[in-house]
């Protein structure tokens, strides 16, 4: 099933998460997104917004369809979107808002999170932009890829944890005013082109 969600509808987003929907389809503008957008432990899904841009006023000359997801002000500090799942899709968006972006996780023991791919995403203002596993003990976060992704006025791109991240993959990366690239605490492999 495909849903479609606007602007003003935005807690309907962790209810088609929820429901297991194959495609969420965000308008554009801005999302007020009020807690951690939480993908629960399921194969296959893709949230796709209208595009990508620089551009978060939505009254600025040069902002064309953009899809912004973006912290409530005031709420607490928690990661934006958390992933459990496998084959999750990201495309065509912007995330701002403090500490984490986007934060993949093991949900369980025994149980691996991965397979994501990212395309077309900026993320602005948080510490991390993207966290892979809880702690130096998480495995089976892996085999994850990044296309054309923007990382403006945030301390750290990508942090990873666990000590098995393998086949990582980075393309086109653009990093303004970040204070690290990679921090990579436990074993995997990464590439980057």
């Amino acid at each position: 099933m495909v849903r479609h969600i606007s602007a003003s509808n935005a807690a309907n987003i962790q209810t088609a998460l929820d429901a297991a929907d194959d495609e969420i389809v965000l308008g554009a503008g801005n999302f007020a997104i009020p807690d951690t957008l939480v993908q629960p432990f399921k194969i296959s899904q893709v949230m796709r917004g209208v595009g990508a841009g620089n551009y978060t006023n939505p009254n600025h000359n040069h902002r064309g369809a953009t899809t912004v997801l973006e912290w409530i002000p005031g709420t607490q500090i928690r990661p934006l979107l958390k992933l459990q799942g496998s084959y999750f899709a990201l495309r065509d968006m912007m995330l701002m808002g403090p500490e984490t972006g986007i934060h993949i996780v093991k949900p369980r023991p025994g149980i691996g999170s991965g397979k994501h791919r990212f395309d077309n995403i900026v993320v602005e203002g948080a510490d991390i932009a993207w966290q892979i596993a809880e702690d130096a003990g998480s495995q089976n976060c892996d085999v994850c890829s990044w296309r054309d992704i923007t990382v403006i006025q945030t301390d750290t791109a990508f942090k990873s944890l666990g000590h098995q991240a393998m086949q990582m993959q980075i393309s086109a990366l653009h990093c303004r005013r970040v204070n690290t690239v990679l921090d990579i605490r436990g074993g995997g492999c990464w590439y980057a082109d």
